[in-house]
C-alpha cells in the first residue's frame, strides 16, 4: 500500500458503478473491501486485488444487514466506508452513527433530499431549473387527477422501507385512459409516486465535484438506454456543459448544501429546453466516461473526506468519447427488435440504425468495466448483466 492509502469499505458489489470505482481507488493504492448480498453472484468476485464480504440482503432483512455489515467494520480496521447505490446510501447511513470511521458521501441531510425526488423537484424549482408538469400521489385518488398523456409514474422515494424490509418500488409507462384505469385497479402502494409526461428529448447528465464552488464539471449525452422506454443508459458520450444550467445548476447545489462528488439529470427536449430530473448522491452509471475524460471522481470523493478543503487537480481529455455497457447494450438491441408493444410511446429506435451502433466498432469507443489485466472479469460482468435480466430468481 502507498503511503497515504486507505482502507475503504464499499457495496453494494452489483452497483453499476462498482467496478469503475474500483478501478478509480486501485489506481490510487487503496486497499478495497466490497460487501454484496448472499444470494447475489457478484462479478467483482473475478476482480484481483479486492476482497468480498457477504451481508444479509436488506430486501430480506434490515436488522440482519445492519448487524452484519457493522460486524464487518468491527472486525477490519477501516478508514472510510463508501456506499454505491441507494440502497447502500440508506443502509449506511443508518449505521453512521455507530461507527467511526470516515463517511464518503452527502451529509445525512444531503442523503435525505438524493433519496427523495419531491424534495429534489422543490429545491430545483426554488433554485430556477425547469421541472415538467408534476403530480404528487400520496394516494390512490390522487390518480385521478392526471389527464396528460403518454405519462411516467416513478416512485418519489428511491428506497422503501416496510416491515424490516427494503425494496425498490415499480416505474409505470402509462400511455392512455385506458392504461390508466388498469394501473388504479391494481394500485396498492404506500409510498408517494410522481407523475410527469413523457416528452421527446434527449437524457444528459451534469457531474462534478462541489465544495461550495463546483469544480471538474462535466456532461454526458445518453446514446442508448438498456430500456429504450427509459432507464440507465447502456451507451453514452461527452457532450459539451451548457454554461447557463451549469450556473442554475450550481445554485441549486448551493441551496441544498452539497458537498462531494454528484450527478444531475436533465432532458434535453427537441425545443432545447433543459429539464430537472433527478439528483444522484452518489457514483452514476456512466463513470467509465468520466475515468475516460481523466476526471476521478471517486478518488476524489476519498480525498475530500480525509481533507476538507480538497480541491481537484486534473488536466480534461478532451477528445470525442464514447463508452458502452456491452451487457446492457446486447439488452437494448433485443428490446429494439422485439419492438414496443406502446404505440403512444414518443420515441421509438430505428431496428437497423440500432444494429449498426451496437454491432459495428467505432473510432474511440470504449466498454463500461473493462481494464487491461482483467478480461474475465469484464465477461464475468456481461454475462451476469445478461442471466439477471432473461433469468428469473
Amino acid at each position: 500500500m502507498k503511503e497515504d492509502s486507505k482502507k475503504i469499505l464499499l457495496g453494494f458489489a452489483d452497483a453499476i458503478a462498482a467496478i469503475e470505482v474500483v478501478f478509480d481507488l486501485l489506481e490510487k493504492g487503496h486497499e478495497l473491501v466490497i460487501f454484496s448480498r448472499r444470494k447475489d453472484s457478484t462479478s467483482l468476485a473475478y476482480c484481483k486485488n479486492i476482497t468480498i464480504e457477504y451481508i444479509t440482503a436488506p430486501e430480506d432483512n434490515i436488522k440482519d444487514a445492519k448487524k452484519d455489515l457493522l460486524k464487518i467494520i468491527k472486525q477490519n480496521s477501516f478508514d472510510a466506508m463508501m456506499p454505491l447505490d441507494d440502497i447502500a446510501l440508506w443502509l449506511c447511513n443508518e449505521i453512521r452513527e455507530n461507527i467511526s470511521i470516515k463517511f464518503i458521501g452527502p451529509t445525512s441531510d444531503g442523503i435525505e433530499i438524493a433519496l427523495n425526488k419531491i424534495k429534489q423537484i422543490d429545491y430545483a424549482k426554488k433554485s430556477g431549473l425547469k421541472v415538467l408538469d408534476t403530480i404528487i400521489i400520496s394516494k390512490k385518488t390522487d390518480l385521478d387527477k392526471i389527464t396528460f398523456f403518454p405519462l411516467i409514474l416513478k416512485p418519489a422515494l428511491a428506497v422503501t422501507v416496510e416491515k424490516n424490509k427494503i425494496s425498490k418500488d415499480a416505474f409505470y409507462f402509462i400511455s392512455s385512459e385506458e392504461d390508466l384505469a388498469k394501473v388504479k385497479m391494481e394500485w396498492n402502494h404506500k409510498t408517494p409516486y410522481i407523475a410527469q409526461p413523457l416528452i421527446k428529448g434527449t437524457g444528459e447528465g451534469l457531474f462534478g465535484y462541489f465544495n461550495k464552488k463546483l469544480y471538474a464539471p462535466s456532461s454526458h449525452i445518453r446514446l442508448r438506454m438498456k430500456n429504450p422506454l427509459g432507464s440507465g443508459s447502456s451507451a453514452c458520450m461527452n457532450g459539451s456543459i451548457n454554461i447557463a444550467e451549469q450556473e442554475i445548476i450550481e445554485k441549486f447545489l448551493k441551496k441544498i448544501k452539497w458537498t462531494g462528488i454528484f450527478m444531475v439529470e436533465m432532458l434535453k427536449d427537441l425545443e432545447n429546453n433543459y429539464w430537472f430530473m433527478e439528483l444522484n448522491g452518489r457514483p452514476w452509471g456512466s463513470m467509465a466516461l468520466a475515468r475516460k475524460k481523466n476526471l476521478h471522481y471517486p478518488a476524489w470523493a476519498v480525498e475530500k473526506a480525509f481533507n476538507a478543503s480538497f480541491i481537484p487537480q486534473y488536466r480534461e481529455n478532451n477528445d470525442a468519447v464514447i463508452v458502452r455497457h456491452l451487457g446492457r447494450d446486447i439488452i437494448h438491441l433485443l428490446a429494439v427488435l422485439k419492438g414496443s408493444k406502446n404505440k403512444h410511446h414518443v420515441v421509438w429506435p430505428s431496428r437497423l440504425k440500432t444494429i449498426k451502433d451496437v454491432l459495428l466498432p467505432r473510432k474511440n469507443q470504449w466498454f463500461y468495466n473493462y481494464k487491461k489485466g482483467y478480461l474475465k472479469l469484464f465477461i464475468m460482468d456481461t454475462l451476469i448483466t445478461l442471466k439477471n435480466q432473461f433469468i428469473k430468481k
